[in-house]
């Protein structure tokens, strides 16, 4: 059967033809190639366009949608796996393995070229395909997740858990438990690393990486409806900012030479301001005045709150340059400063002199 001409001249107008390549890629499935590289799937017995559901990974590899179910297909269009899966997602950036879900509705991992990596025994797979295959990925199995190593493709560990996070680039993943508090199940929230060797237990109300190994946590109190944030350290499970930050929209960020932007969103607070810098022993840097505080090197832009004026600091709370300017602006360099002042802009040194360029 010639499927050739009916592709071709019945979906698409010859005055707007615009594909380069048709690749027949079974009896049902046709693939048309735009000059551009790029193209679309082709259902040849209805004579339609597939809905656009495909990824790519690299210059190699992409997943395909047809009405058979996703598969993979190379450059050239030839099918690598077949479309007979319900969902399949690249497991790495790379493109060396895929998790796929079977008419089980169970999920494995395959090769590239096809091959079962990983059984499609598991109820859920986690993965975060922009970095490379960890050493291992977390998967759900009759309600439980464990950690399953890439090498050997076995179980790592015997630890349990509620809910595993995918492996973040430095080898960390959040793990989740479930607690009764009061005749209601609540989630905590602690930290694993790639091995599966506990490092904070799951004690806290949510958990985010900060980088260096350290983590920012929040602290829910029912009693007085505030959360308290901190910051605790992976190596050794240490709490590292000990002062306490409340208000549901507080905020820990931006750690730099033992110093972090915080906020606090008590009412006291938020009128006049609630950013400000914290030390690690929990000594204040810069006071919780400002509106809005962005670090460049080792030097603090400000809003001031009252004023609506910005200012530079140092990481050691000196002013470099008074909250007097509608706005500054901070290039690659700190030799000159952009600053717009009284109508005019122009730029100033760290001594607020003006320069000429």
């Amino acid at each position: 059967m010639n499927t050739t001409g009916k592709i071709v001249v019945e979906p698409i107008d010859p005055a707007s033809y615009r594909y380069q390549r048709l690749n027949i890629i079974d009896e049902q499935t046709a693939f048309l190639q735009q000059c551009s590289g790029k193209g679309r799937f082709f259902d040849i017995a209805s004579n339609r366009f597939y809905p656009s559901a495909s990824s790519k990974c690299g210059d190699k590899l992409t997943t395909y949608k047809t009405g058979k179910g996703y598969g993979v297909s190379d450059i050239d269009s030839r099918t690598i796996i077949p479309h007979q899966y319900y969902s399949l997602v690249f497991a790495d950036k790379d493109g060396k393995y895929l998790v796929a879900r079977d008419r089980k509705n169970k999920y494995g991992i395959l090769a590239s070229d096809g091959s079962v990596s990983l059984p499609f025994e598991f109820d859920n797979i986690s993965v975060y395909n922009k970095n490379p295959l960890p050493v291992s990925i977390p998967v759900e199995q009759d309600g439980k997740w464990f950690l399953v190593s890439t090498s050997t493709w076995q179980r790592l560990e015997d630890n349990n858990h509620d809910w595993i996070g995918s492996i973040s680039p430095d080898g960390y993943a959040i793990i989740e438990e479930i607690t009764k508090h009061e005749n209601e199940s609540r989630p905590k929230y602690g930290l694993i690393d790639c091995y599966g060797t506990v490092l904070i237990p799951a004690e806290y109300d949510s958990m985010r990486e900060l980088g260096s190994g350290r983590w920012v946590y929040e602290e829910f109190n029912d009693v007085i409806a505030n959360v308290k944030h901190g910051v605790v350290d992976c190596f050794n499970n240490k709490n590292l900012l000990e002062y306490e930050y409340y208000g549901t929209g507080a905020f820990v960020e931006d750690f730099h030479n033992d110093r972090y932007i915080v906020s606090d969103n008590r009412p006291k607070r938020s009128y006049h301001g609630h950013i400000g810098v914290v030390a690690e022993n929990g000594r204040i840097i810069l006071p919780f005045r400002f509106s809005s505080l962005s670090r460049f090197g080792d030097v603090y832009r400000v809003l001031d709150a009252d004023t609506g004026f910005m200012g530079l600091y140092s990481s050691n709370g000196d002013e470099i340059l008074p909250c007097v300017y509608r706005y500054i602006g901070i290039g690659d360099t700190l030799d000159f400063i952009s600053v717009w002042k009284d109508n005019e802009w122009y730029y100033v040194n760290l001594r607020g002199n003006r320069v000429l360029l």
